[in-house]
């Protein structure tokens, strides 16, 4: 059976090198998602009569129990554990004529999140706030809903929250915008937590309209919100902050960018991951100081897309990922980087598998985050797997999308470990069929740290059965941790 999936946490040869793989081929087939088992245990056997149990009644709302009835017990129901991600809420899917992606970040109380959408040969943006204890999300505003905008979207907007400004948290959103002329502009749009726009900014002269998939990406470091983009000459502009909203220019129009995503140095400087228009993955800080990095798949082929998440804890190590297809592959690879003393460098000491050059995994998301009261060296990650699978017979093709919780420890160390925590959680599954296998795909999560920690994912797949449009879906869960 193949492989589908590889996640790997590396370091550069400066530090000591160790990895962590995770075989989602192995990890299929793990617990379908529900609000609370419990609710389906059914009346305790033999004691539906004796007691009057019936396990509903012992259902405790907790997203993150096992909830049955049990004698023994002063209340007669009983409450178990169960490790991993614990679906809190499933929320009915905004549908399109055409979804083409959906971003996802975090502030301090809320996620926030963004749909690129065509309804009637209409294309729009619209933005939206989900509370991390609210039991439904508000749209605030479309694209189309600002005056000073004029054209239609041609991206998604990159989302990320400014929190180190002295009025409070403010979210910010890039999105790249047509209007009369050939090329495209990238806007700013900003919002305080009191749902107040201020009047958007366009920030960007051009931008590469080569696919709909891409977008502005907009990152947080050290609490302030930069950018980056690729233009349409296929260099990259990155955006610092507000109010001086310097830009600089990355890459090189003789190797055009085709995927892009933002890191940070250990100074907290941007700096980019780029990949070439068919080969090719580069990281880049500024001053031009650019490395490739390795690719296990090196056919030519094209790349759809990429990100990148931050090692909690250690700062400027970050695990980057991509997906790359061609005539007879597809394949997500994920390397670290790590950047010390302002440069960033690709991990080049881990050897790649067999399966790494097609893995049949595509568009997958990584965050990582550290939780208050746990050592230093811990933190946890979800990672989410868009897969394609064969049946044994070769005759039908599943898109699903599976998510993981994974505890991680001491990551730069030799005796570190990756410990997936429960069991796989099977998102969502539907069956798929040439030319473009389409199912399960673009996922988005984003977490807010807390006591419990939620996690919220979105992700885009076609409409049931032969339907024309397109849904987008968004749950959030509870992170379900063992005492320690």
């Amino acid at each position: 059976m193949r492989r589908l999936f590889s996640l790997s946490l590396l370091v550069a040869p400066a530090l000591v090198a160790c990895s962590f793989l995770i075989d989602f081929n192995d990890l299929q087939g793990g617990k379908k998602v529900v609000p609370d088992a419990g609710t389906e245990a059914g009346t305790e056997a033999g004691a539906g009569g004796a007691t009057g149990c019936d396990a509903a009644s012992c259902d405790d709302q907790d997203p993150c129990t096992l909830d049955s009835c049990d004698r023994a017990a002063s209340d007669g129901c009983k409450h178990e554990l169960t490790p991993g991600l614990g679906l809190e809420k499933s929320w009915a899917p905004i549908v399109a004529d055409t979804q083409y992606r959906v971003t996802l970040t975090a502030g301090s109380d809320a996620f926030y999140f963004a749909s690129f959408f065509v309804n009637g040969k209409q294309a729009d943006v619209n933005l939206f706030r989900l509370g991390v204890a609210d039991d439904d999300y508000e749209s605030l505003r479309k694209l189309s809903a600002f005056p000073a905008i004029t054209g239609v979207p041609v991206s998604v907007a990159g989302l990320a929250v400014d929190t180190g400004g002295v009025l409070g948290e403010t979210l910010h959103a890039l999105v790249a915008v047509k209007g009369s002329a050939a090329d495209a502009q990238v806007w700013e749009i900003t919002a305080n937590t009191a749902r107040q726009f201020g009047v958007p900014a366009q920030v960007g002269d051009t931008y590469g309209q080569a696919s709909s998939f891409n977008y502005p990406v907009a990152r947080a470091l050290n609490g302030s919100v930069h950018g980056a983009w690729i233009n349409a000459d296929g260099t990259i502009t990155v955006l610092y902050p507000a109010p001086l909203h310097t830009k600089k220019t990355f890459g090189s129009a003789t190797t055009p960018a085709s995927t892009l995503t933002l890191i940070g140095t250990d100074d907290n400087l941007p700096a980019v991951l780029f990949s070439g228009p068919k080969n090719g993955v580069y990281v880049e800080t500024a001053g031009k100081n650019r490395s490739a990095m390795p690719e296990c798949q090196t056919a030519a082929g094209s790349y759809l897309s990429m990100t990148a998440a931050a090692v909690p804890g250690h700062n400027g190590v970050w695990l980057s990922s991509w997906t790359k297809f061609g005539d007879s592959f597809l394949t997500t690879e994920t390397h670290a980087v790590l950047c010390t003393q302002g440069a960033c460098l690709p991990d080049t000491v881990s050897a790649c598998k067999p399966a790494d050059s097609a893995n049949d995994q595509r568009d997958s998301a990584l965050e990582s985050v550290h939780l208050a009261g746990d050592a230093a060296e811990v933190s946890y990650t979800v990672g989410l797997s868009p897969a394609l699978s064969v049946d044994p017979g070769g005759a039908t093709t599943t898109a699903s999308l599976t998510a993981i919780l994974a505890k991680v420890t001491k990551p730069l160390d030799k005796s570190g470990t990756f410990e997936v925590v429960g069991l796989p959680t099977s998102v969502a599954s539907q069956p798929a069929a040439a030319p473009d296998y389409r199912g399960p795909d673009f996922a988005a999560v984003a977490i807010i740290p807390g006591q419990p920690a939620k996690v919220a994912v979105a992700w885009i797949q076609p409409g049931p059965g032969s339907s024309t449009f397109n849904e987008m879906h968004l749950q959030r869960y509870r992170m379900c941790l063992p005492a320690p």
